[in-house]
């Protein structure tokens, strides 16, 4: 019987959700799979915490790709994951589901190389309490089946899932990676099939929502909406796909212990367009320099300040008023009619510094450290540049 190697990414999720995610694999009737467990860059206190409790059931292997201050990747993740992985077939999932206990065994009567099999999962509201005895309760009341266009979790046989090159790693974030290689199998020829919920169910865990979109530079889903749109056809992707990197080959780290000796580029707080042209500008320039090997850029962060009950209470029915009269002064009226004129440096540096990790070579490694008033953005140059 071919085996079936589950691959998770993870960075930073709480310790309860993780052990539901671990348990239910434990109680799996059908034991031939293994789990190949990434964690995409945790801070290292958690880390440890995750690491022995990954490492306390004998399916699983826990790996750390040291990703700290990079950007969330969930196709490079899933890459290396895929790199590591021993068995046949993959199966793509995310650490906040719970499986029925035959769902393992499900997925090898499903198996096979023309298949490419996705799985609804039961989306849990926050009322629902008794993950104890998820099973055996009343949680559909409390949950609703996702629809067929999610398809983030996969399983796909390896030699194909080799031969496409993987989940394009262009898309940083959550981006439409899942949709993407959906796209690209289906070329390759293979059958979309799907796991019976029914028979078989996966539970979402609620929890809070991440509100990933607001980490977006402003632009970037456009970016990669272009980027999933022109490449539909070109079924290869990745030239090296899964890049794991150690915590020895992250550089960086070590700069940031010289963090005085750094530097420094300093981002204007605001600014007509040509102050943005200006500072991209800068940023290139020492990136071309050959005598700079690493160097950072501070960009200031607008904050709102802190408002008492009633000076919100005041603040929020004040921008209704000028939004209904679409007054110049209120903030729907600056994104629609007036943001093209300005620079606001913590999106558009934000956006800057991802096309230029994403396009061009002139970066080794980063780290990206957020504080309360700036973001700084420590830059280690790729050695083709330096002397």
């Amino acid at each position: 019987m071919d085996k079936i190697s589950i691959i998770v990414a993870y960075r930073n999720r709480d310790l309860l959700r993780v052990k539901r995610f671990l348990n239910s694999l434990n109680n799996q009737t059908n034991k031939d799979f293994e789990l190949i467990f990434v964690d995409s860059g945790t801070e290292l206190l958690l880390a440890n915490e995750i690491e022995k409790q990954v490492s306390s059931y004998s399916f699983a292997k826990y790996i750390y790709n040291d990703s700290r201050g990079k950007d969330f990747n969930r196709s490079l993740f899933l890459n290396i994951g895929a790199k590591i992985a021993t068995g046949d077939f993959f199966y793509f999932t995310d650490i906040d589901l719970i499986f029925h206990e035959g769902f393992v065994n499900h997925l090898h009567s499903l198996k096979n190389e023309y298949s490419q099999v996705y799985t609804r999962v039961y989306m849990i509201n926050e009322k629902f309490k008794n993950y104890d005895d998820i099973f055996n309760s009343d949680v559909n009341s409390n949950s609703e089946l996702n629809h067929t266009s999610g398809k983030g979790w996969l399983m796909v046989p390896k030699t194909v899932f080799y031969e496409i090159g993987g989940y394009d790693e262009y898309y940083t974030d959550w981006g439409v990676e899942d949709n993407d290689i959906y796209i690209r199998l289906c070329q390759y020829g293979l059958k979309e099939t799907w796991t019976d919920h029914t028979k078989f169910p996966v539970y979402h865990q609620w929890h809070p929502s991440n509100e990933r979109f607001h980490i977006f530079p402003e632009k970037w889903l456009d970016d990669i909406s272009f980027h999933y749109i022109i490449n539909q056809k070109k079924l290869k992707r990745n030239l090296d796909f899964g890049k794991w990197v150690k915590t020895e080959d992250r550089t960086i780290l070590a700069i940031l212990n010289n963090n005085s000796n750094i530097p420094t580029i300093e981002i204007a707080p605001f600014g007509l367009v040509a102050t943005k042209t200006l500072h991209y500008r800068k940023i290139w320039d020492w990136l071309s320099e050959e005598n700079i090997r690493c160097f950072k850029i501070i960009v200031p962060v607008f904050r709102i300040p802190k408002m008492s009950f009633a000076q919100s209470f005041l603040a929020t029915i004040f921008t209704k008023i000028l939004k209904a009269f679409n007054s110049p002064y209120s903030l729907q009226y600056f994104q629609k009619k007036e943001r093209h004129k300005y620079f606001l440096p913590e999106e558009d540096i934000k956006w800057f510094f991802r096309k230029l990790v994403k396009e061009t070579n002139l970066i080794n490694d980063y780290y990206i450290m957020e504080t309360d008033d700036k973001i700084i953005y420590y830059v280690e140059k790729s050695s083709s540049v330096i002397k």
